[in-house]
């Protein structure tokens, strides 16, 4: 449903748009001031049964559909979001490998604070990118509590056959003892820094790392690598890439690779 709002004309828009899709509630409240077809978005939402944000911005229609938004999170419950939007169990094309080149621009997100697999996180924060059909995540940072963070870039890339997620994380701990405790992980460090780079392939549910580096400096060994990667790919993401999410896997992966 459209609403123009009074006084609006063909060179000056303005009005509310609401899309109820299916369990999802979309309102954009919109001005076109200048009759450039360059709309601002203020004191809007997106709302279903896993999410809860406010929208602001810019949205330019004129030639090709652009936009510049920020995306603040009010409360989201994370897998069950991605589960729903993104699983590839449903017969369905998954969101990502359906993006159409014509539609560019960014969004900017925020969340304060909410539940994860690992218990409460803040302060999360990202920029996604789209940009003929390419997805990117850029500059994202989490706090995951227990005096320890993570940082993250991601790119997809569909390619003629394989789609696959280049990523490259960086996590930081001051108390791993204290962080690692919940995976029953004994760590005895006073301090703790992991940098990985590689790929994920969704379709063949297999990771590669390109290389691994803790505390800065100590570069980890090809066979160790390799060990990781078969035992991510055996006790992660052998169901689907979204079970990065799954605590109780990523426990198992901890407990059968560093354990000893």
């Amino acid at each position: 449903d459209i609403i123009f709002n009074k006084g609006s004309n063909l060179k000056t828009l303005s009005g509310q748009l609401k899309l109820n899709l299916i369990k999802s509630i979309l309102l954009l409240n919109f001005e076109d001031f200048e009759g450039k077809r360059d709309f601002l978005i203020s004191n809007s939402f997106f709302r279903d049964n896993f999410i809860n944000s406010k929208i602001d911005g810019k949205i330019l229609l004129k030639d090709d559909f652009l936009f510049d938004l920020n995306l603040r999170i009010n409360q989201i419950y994370l897998r069950k979001f991605l589960l729903y939007y993104f699983s590839q169990q449903q017969n369905k094309p998954p969101v990502i490998s359906t993006l159409s080149k014509k539609i560019n621009g960014k969004i900017k997100i925020y969340n304060k604070s909410s539940s994860s697999f690992i218990g409460k996180i803040n302060d999360s924060k990202m920029l996604i990118v789209l940009e003929n059909g390419d997805l990117k995540i850029k500059d994202g940072s989490v706090n995951l509590g227990k005096d320890s963070n993570i940082s993250f870039n991601v790119s997809f890339e569909e390619g003629n056959a394989d789609p696959k997620l280049l990523f490259s994380i960086k996590f930081f701990s001051n108390d791993p003892k204290k962080f690692f405790k919940k995976f029953e992980y004994d760590f005895d460090e006073v301090q703790f820094s992991l940098v990985a780079k590689g790929l994920i392939y969704p379709q063949e549910r297999k990771i590669k790392f390109k290389n691994i580096v803790i505390n800065n400096n100590q570069k980890i060994g090809k066979k160790d690598v390799l060990n990781i990667e078969k035992n991510f790919n055996q006790y992660v993401i052998s169901d689907g890439i979204l079970d990065l999410f799954d605590f109780f896997k990523i426990k198992k992966f901890i407990k059968e690779t560093f354990v000893q």
